[in-house]
């Protein structure tokens, strides 16, 4: 349980990182996509446009990678880690109850 607790600490300071990162980088790409919008609803038919296009595509693929990692690693994922560290917490706190009872009532035997 110990380790348990060690690696769920681990993750929540990685999952911490991540998700204000994640939170930064998807507010840029949001304000990338809304300037493609503007520009290219001025811009006429060709080359220039359609280059615009392949950008707001790629933007777009990169706003919902994000908003996937924004699930695996955002805040709401960062909220059940501290809860499960919590609950971990809580449950060696009784084991170790448990353990020094079981100590004292070995002791009171013999």
């Amino acid at each position: 349980m110990e380790f348990r607790k060690t690696a769920l600490q681990r993750q929540q300071r990685v999952y911490s990182n991540n998700a204000e990162e994640v939170d930064a980088e998807l507010a840029t790409v949001n304000a990338e996509l809304a300037s493609l919008d503007a520009n290219m609803a001025t811009l006429p038919e060709g080359d220039l446009k359609k280059d615009q296009m392949k950008k707001r595509k790629k933007a777009d693929l990169k706003q919902f990678l994000l908003t996937e990692k924004q699930h695996d690693y955002g805040v709401v994922a960062l909220l059940n880690k501290e809860f499960d560290l919590a609950v971990l917490n809580l449950q060696l706190t009784e084991l170790y109850a448990f353990i020094a009872a079981l100590e004292a009532r070995k002791a009171a035997v013999a």
